[in-house]
């Protein structure tokens, strides 16, 4: 089973149409799962927590419930926004809200998430701007596309076993979200792969 998160503004399974397909495809049942509130348990051997766009943080006992589920060999994917792009303004608008528990969530696993914007230097590999790229899929041929992404940094530790799943090409290069675009000049000697997916088990 797949629970997908609620309570913390995240992108409901009705707005991930490709996605829930995929899924439903691949005959996984989805269901809504609220923290706080949920009158079953997760099972840390069949189920999978599933957290897409998160706009507020966990609360403290939401945390611990979480950590406990992971402790306990349980799964979770999470899926973070930091910046969006405004197409009536035409720039990027950077997420203010700090997400401090869910970031001590990753950081138990040796995962953080930079504050950065990547962007491509390759035209041929971007969709409709700089800062929405072709990233590769590490275990088949299968690209996609992925906007306003961030670069994951993780720490070798020894008893975590690390994966990347998705990660760019080499002609990308990262700025900070504050910094303009159009003033900014690409040096190739700055671009080089950034990881903007990975496992840790």
């Amino acid at each position: 089973n797949i629970y997908m998160t609620t309570g913390h503004g995240e992108t409901a399974i009705t707005e991930l149409g490709l996605l829930s397909q995929m899924l439903s495809d691949m005959n996984y049942d989805v269901r809504s799962y609220d923290i706080l509130s949920a009158s079953i348990s997760l099972n840390p051997r069949t189920d999978l927590l599933l957290m897409v766009s998160p706009k507020a943080d966990l609360e403290e006992n939401e945390f611990e419930t979480v950590m406990e589920f992971m402790e306990a060999g349980g799964k979770m994917m999470i899926f973070l926004d930091r910046a969006s792009f405004n197409v009536y303004q035409g720039k990027l608008q950077r997420f203010q809200t700090e997400l401090p528990l869910i970031n001590t969530l990753m950081e138990a696993y040796g995962i953080s998430v930079s504050s950065n914007i990547i962007y491509s230097d390759d035209i041929t590999g971007i969709n409709l701007r700089r800062s929405s790229i072709k990233v590769g899929n590490c275990y088949t041929d299968d690209t996609v596309i992925v906007s306003e992404a961030a670069e994951i940094d993780h720490s070798e530790t020894a008893d975590i076993t690390y994966r990347v799943l998705l990660e760019t090409s080499d002609s990308c290069i990262a700025l900070e979200t504050d910094v303009r675009l159009e003033t900014t000049s690409f040096d190739e000697n700055e671009n080089r792969v950034f990881t903007v997916g990975i496992a840790a088990q």
